[in-house]
């Protein structure tokens, strides 16, 4: 088989998966009151939320806007309607958000996904940018001037970063919203630029319950270095501002700084660089690599320093994080199923955002790790796919974050060059041009 006849039929399996794991999803009228466990707690019981991007509404929005942005003329659009009514009235009546990309971002970035170019869902965006830009300077306001923080105020998921990249997502359509990129952009160079305890260092206060129980290495405060919730994200963030021209105070020192950090905590392994999920106060004799995964270890980390990467000397290392984390035998890795946040389907959407972020990633790593979640496809489960617990267990999904819906959606996205709606939540900041 030649070479272009290969990449036919692997797309063209891909494909018949995902549409095939979108018909499962929508077909599966009781999904929100299906049990799936906790990724914390363990516990298993319902979790569906209209608000929640991962057992939710708002996720399967994502997931459809992707089917749509693909096959426009399928009525996806009209499916995706019925979670954003939910979305819409749930954002409306429940308790604030973060302006997180996984929060009120999120919302903000699924209207904007459906409205077929601005002409609908206007009123609904535009409740979501002003409800985004009020939290993000409560946010801010309420925070040390200095730093000292727990990472939710400051993280791609929930805080600061994820406010920043959503601004970057949408000030080509949305002139105010590059005030909010300033204003993000400023308190995180601030805060990236001064040592511990200060800075993005969080200190034994803002350690949760949950982490003094599981992870008593972090109860003396800590930096963490992952995409989703860590220094990485922030990186990221601040890289895109610097692409996008941005300017605020300190911008340039603060990439500087956290380039520096994040390099300086590489650890070696037979496989190559690798990424620890956090640097702690404590002292260990061997820090050991996190799962390789979009949200901590190298591939997330290397998109962070491809993006912010000034010149051909800046991509060596997010090039050796990434031969690394793909090379490395696929039972190295530590990844939790097929999934975007902590599986295989991460992995090719970080691979295809480094490409348009100027790393040059073979074609046959993305064809690779399509393989691999082909592989993981499992015809006899609910959704075509299942998900894995804390323990390793089985289990079905309809999740976007990790479950079947979110490798729907990253299936769908290799049929063409341009970043889908599920690559821009995930991945977009790599997309960020100066205006």
């Amino acid at each position: 088989m030649t070479d272009t006849a290969r990449v036919r039929t692997v797309v063209r399996d891909a494909q018949a998966v995902a549409w095939d794991t979108v018909e499962r999803i929508k077909d599966d009228a009781e999904r929100a009151s299906r049990p799936t466990p906790d990724d914390f707690t363990g516990r298993v019981e319902p979790r569906w939320h209209p608000l929640s991007i991962d057992q939710g509404d708002l996720g399967l929005a994502f997931m459809y806007a992707t089917a749509d942005r693909i096959d426009p003329a399928a009525g996806w659009d009209a499916d995706a309607h019925q979670h954003l009514s939910e979305v819409g009235a749930s954002f409306a009546s429940v308790g604030p958000i973060g302006p997180g990309a996984f929060g009120t971002g999120a919302v903000l970035l699924a209207f904007r996904a459906l409205s077929r170019g601005g002409t609908r869902y206007r009123r609904a965006e535009s409740e979501a940018e002003r409800v985004l830009r009020e939290r993000l300077r409560s946010l801010i306001r309420s925070s040390p001037l200095r730093g000292g923080l727990p990472t939710a105020t400051y993280d791609l998921a929930s805080g600061v970063a994820g406010a920043l990249i959503t601004g970057l997502a949408t000030a080509d359509a949305d002139p105010s919203a590059r005030q909010t990129v300033i204003e993000a952009a400023a308190a995180l160079s601030i805060w990236a630029r001064h040592a511990p305890p200060e800075g993005l260092w969080t200190p034994p206060t803002g350690v949760t319950d949950f982490e003094r129980a599981h992870r008593p290495e972090t109860a003396s405060g800590y930096v963490d270095l992952g995409y989703a919730h860590g220094v990485a994200g922030v990186l990221a963030a601040l890289g895109g501002a610097h692409r996008a021209g941005i300017t605020v105070d300190g911008l340039d020192d603060a990439i500087d700084h956290l380039r520096a950090e994040l390099t300086a905590d590489l650890i070696d392994t037979k496989w190559g660089v690798d990424v620890p999920y956090r640097r702690t106060a404590a002292v260990y004799s061997e820090y050991l690599p996190a799962r390789t995964a979009w949200c901590y270890g190298g591939p997330g980390v290397a998109l962070a320093l491809a993006v912010s990467a000034r010149d051909r000397d800046e991509m060596r290392a997010p090039e050796q994080l990434w031969r690394s984390s793909v090379d490395r035998p696929r039972a190295a890795r530590n990844t939790a199923g097929a999934g975007i946040c902590h599986g295989t389907a991460g992995l090719l959407l970080v691979g295809r955002a480094l490409s348009r972020a100027g790393l040059a990633v073979p074609d046959t790593d993305l064809l690779e790790l399509v393989g691999e979640i082909l592989d993981q496809h499992d015809d006899g489960s609910r959704y075509g796919f299942r998900d894995l617990d804390q323990h390793g267990v089985a289990f079905d999904s309809a999740g976007f974050l990790q479950g079947a819906a979110g490798v729907a959606a990253a299936l769908l996205s290799i049929t063409e060059d341009d970043p889908s709606p599920a690559e821009t939540i995930f991945t977009g900041v790599a997309d960020v041009r100066a205006r």
